[in-house]
């Protein structure tokens, strides 16, 4: 489940509601589709649930898995006897329901108690996809990873930023020191073309 959230920034419910139709493992690129959430009990509805609405309009979205998300998915489909198309992903394993939110995250607590990670929730693993994305990419890609309309809320509540990327200007410096300007690589491998 960590690999999952970490990896694709989901939120919890998004993780926990995935069912075996929301994977598509098998495709050249393998990906899964983002279409609803878990909803906890609150009043009027006192049953943990499943809700084809996710929390915003923007959390529909298909992901691209890494390979050992996809190896992770596979292994899970393989030990688990629920495998029909509308069953959950992460289902608990006597009654093939959903599992809840809070005690995955009891258990997180549990795995990552007394070693470095002392403190990760499903939130850290969230936030960390959203700033490596971030600073290799840009903004955009990091909102839209994590289902976000515009890249305000990623940017104010989801990115590190104590972290310091490094600021490559090398190639342009010639032009500073006199020495003309200097083509920048990218653009040096694209004028070969």
């Amino acid at each position: 489940m960590s690999l999952l959230i970490a990896g694709t920034g989901l939120r919890i419910g998004e993780a926990l509601g995935l069912r075996n139709i929301d994977l598509n493992l098998a495709a050249e690129i393998p990906y899964l589709s983002v279409e609803g959430t878990l909803v906890e009990p609150y009043e009027g509805h006192p049953t943990l649930e499943w809700s084809p609405i996710p929390k915003t309009p923007n959390s529909y979205r298909n992901l691209a898995l890494h390979p050992a998300i996809v190896d992770m998915l596979l292994e899970r489909r393989k030990r688990t006897k629920w495998r029909r198309q509308m069953d959950p992903v992460f289902a608990s394993e006597q009654a093939g329901t959903w599992l809840w939110p809070n005690n995955i995250r009891t258990r997180l607590r549990g795995d990552v108690a007394e070693t470095e990670w002392v403190g990760v929730t499903p939130h850290t693993l969230r936030r960390g996809l959203a700033t490596v994305l971030y600073y290799e990419v840009g903004t955009d890609l990091a909102a839209s990873a994590l289902g976000h309309a515009q890249g305000g809320v990623t940017h104010r509540h989801y990115i590190d930023r104590s972290r310091r990327p490094v600021i490559d200007v090398r190639p342009y410096v010639g032009a500073l020191l006199g020495q003309g300007p200097e083509t920048p690589p990218d653009a040096r491998s694209a004028s070969k073309t």
